[in-house]
């Protein structure tokens, strides 16, 4: 019996939780969304030309890459 392709949320928490690399994982990952999230931000008008002609609505990616913006943004000044 195979087993089933993992969804993305099991393959992030295998990922943060199983590297072999520890918890720096964590910090991989994190900074990878903020740098790309960044990317994205700088030139939101860009982002949502190149992608018109996509199945996603560039404006959907946008305000998805601002949400999670802010939630990276309220994590980084939560933490001790």
């Amino acid at each position: 019996m195979s087993k089933s392709h993992p969804t993305n949320v099991e393959f992030l928490k295998k990922t943060m939780e199983e590297s072999r690399h520890g918890v720096l994982m964590q910090v991989v990952v994190l900074t990878a969304l903020q740098v790309y999230t960044d990317l994205v931000l700088e030139n939101p008008e860009e982002m949502k030309k190149e992608m018109q002609h996509g199945l996603i609505s560039g404006d959907t990616w946008v305000n998805c890459c601002q949400e999670l913006h802010d939630r990276l943004k309220l994590h980084n000044t939560l933490m001790p």
